[in-house]
């Protein structure tokens, strides 16, 4: 649907958005997130209609499961006060000198895996795509750098859905079965 020398799943989006400019937000779904729900997008979205400033919003998670923390196929983000995203990363961030087991670590620090999808304003968008790509956004493989190192702010929405991303094959056979047994 979009040329091949489009990398970024936003500038993808950028690419069709052009085809809807009255479209105030446009929403990334990103296709490694094929078991995200409706309600979801209406968490991400809520934000950005009450306060006009919101120009970038994403939703995070607080992480419960060890194995997520320590996996590079999940982001990780480290947010300010207000819940902007000041980093995003593949490795666990922060990083805890103090030398905690895995478990004992969590219960001092809360960290929060980033989720695939991303509200913006068409004109933000558009501003994106003019953006050059970063150092940081190629070594971490993270477009979402690209903004932070441009200075944009992005808002992240705290949420208690779950959903399963598709990184690798055993990934997708999860989602095989469970959409199998979702349609029996």
């Amino acid at each position: 649907m979009t040329p091949p020398s489009i990398q970024s799943g936003s500038d993808r989006v950028a690419f069709v958005s052009e085809k809807f400019p009255n479209a105030e937000i446009v929403v990334n779904i990103q296709g490694d997130e094929p078991l995200l729900k409706g309600e979801l997008i209406d968490e991400l979205v809520f934000p950005m209609l009450n306060d006009n400033s919101i120009q970038v919003a994403t939703p995070i998670k607080k992480i419960e499961i060890t194995e997520e923390l320590f996996s590079p196929n999940i982001p990780k983000v480290i947010v300010d006060k207000d819940f902007f995203a000041i980093y995003f990363s593949r490795f666990p961030i922060p990083f805890v000198v103090k030398n905690f087991d895995s478990k004992e670590l969590q219960k001092h620090v809360t960290y929060y895996k980033h989720i695939g999808i991303y509200a913006f304003r068409n004109s933000a968008l558009k501003n994106f795509t003019q953006l050059p790509k970063t150092d940081l956004e190629q070594m971490e493989s993270l477009e979402q750098l690209r903004m932070l190192y441009n200075g944009w702010k992005i808002k992240t929405v705290l949420t208690n859905y779950n959903t399963y991303s598709v990184d690798t094959y055993a990934d997708a056979d999860v989602v095989r079965e469970i959409l199998r047994n979702k349609l029996l």
